[in-house]
């Protein structure tokens, strides 16, 4: 009886698993792009191994039937684990990145962004106000680090480390971020001919580019 109702139960697992797999077809998860839901699922497959009902491991469920790798799951989870919902729907509408995030997170009240006494909701219709707001607040936590005083305890040589690739993350994901949007104002355009030809091959040079790195970081 015991070994018919774990079997039931790994079946009802994969028929869960197969029916929001079945809505994510082309999931190809970015952390700043999928839903506090998915990030959700995403983390209850992982914790209850679900992915084991289609016969392979974490690595090769997130290859094979995700379209992403590993860390890239991994890295979804965290920033859920961190950061909680609200910065996957703020991602989602204002393209925030996770260190901007951090910084302004303060001023997130539910599905709000709290910004010179005014409350925006976090929907597509305000995304050019939060964007605005957003750079504000970023701007703001940026002079207050910078005018904090600095007479507490020496930093090591490792924390001033950690401190410059935290600033280099930065950066990159707010490049990455700006990048993102103006590729996704060229393919609003419905671009044809020329044009399109050329958003095409930017976009792969930059997706193969973006792969290259992906695989040298593993093997650094």
């Amino acid at each position: 009886m015991k070994a018919e109702n774990l079997r039931d139960a790994r079946m009802e697992k994969g028929v869960d698993l197969g029916v929001w797999l079945g809505r994510r077809q082309a999931f190809t998860l970015i952390a700043g792009r999928c839903s506090a839901a998915d990030a959700e699922c995403l983390k209850r497959i992982r914790e209850e191994k679900q992915y084991r009902a289609l016969g392979m491991g974490w690595e090769e469920f997130c290859k094979r039937r995700l379209g992403i790798s590993r860390s890239t799951a991994d890295l979804i989870i965290q920033h859920l684990n961190e950061l909680g919902p609200a910065y996957f729907l703020l991602a989602q509408v204002a393209k925030v990145t996770p260190e901007e995030y951090r910084r302004i997170r303060g001023a997130v009240r539910g599905q709000a962004l709290l910004h010179a006494g005014e409350e925006i909701p976090i929907e597509a219709e305000n995304a050019g106000r939060l964007a605005a707001a957003i750079e504000e607040l970023r701007r703001g936590a940026t002079q207050s680090e910078v005018s904090a005083p600095r007479d507490g305890p020496a930093v090591s040589a490792d924390d001033k480390l950690q401190a410059e690739i935290e600033r280099e993350f930065e950066r990159a994901s707010r490049g990455a971020a700006l990048a993102q949007r103006q590729f996704q104002r060229l393919v609003g355009r419905r671009l044809s001919g020329p044009p399109r030809n050329r958003l095409v091959s930017e976009l792969g040079y930059v997706i193969s580019r973006l792969k290259e790195l992906e695989q040298a970081s593993w093997s650094n």
